[in-house]
């Protein structure tokens, strides 16, 4: 038996008005998430007081921070530590790995 027509109409009115609300929900978070990103300007700000933050921090320590330290025996293959314990002449070298060479060489 065929449904009566306003009671179809009724339901698909509800049904079209409760999905129109449910998008203008998600438009309304999707907005209120927008409104919290900083702009432009306060990321400005913030980038330049992190960077008085570090110069201070770079002053106070008598060091550069954005230089690269000294290359150290830690950046140097264990062919490169091998060779330097090889024109030290330390013996059991061969049979060393890479800690155990460059532990070899701070004594």
């Amino acid at each position: 038996m065929p449904q009566d027509p306003e009671e179809k109409r009724d339901r698909r009115r509800k049904h079209v008005t409760g999905s129109v609300r449910a998008m203008e929900r998600k438009v309304g978070e999707a907005e209120a998430k927008a409104s919290r990103v900083p702009g432009t300007e306060e990321i400005l700000a913030m980038e330049a007081k992190r960077a008085r933050a570090r110069a201070k921090k770079e002053i106070k320590s008598g060091r550069m921070l954005s230089m690269p330290p000294a290359p150290g025996a830690g950046e140097l293959s264990r062919d490169e530590l091998y060779e330097e314990a090889r024109r030290r002449n330390i013996k059991g070298r061969s049979s060393m790995t890479k800690a155990q060479l460059e532990h070899a060489l701070r004594r």
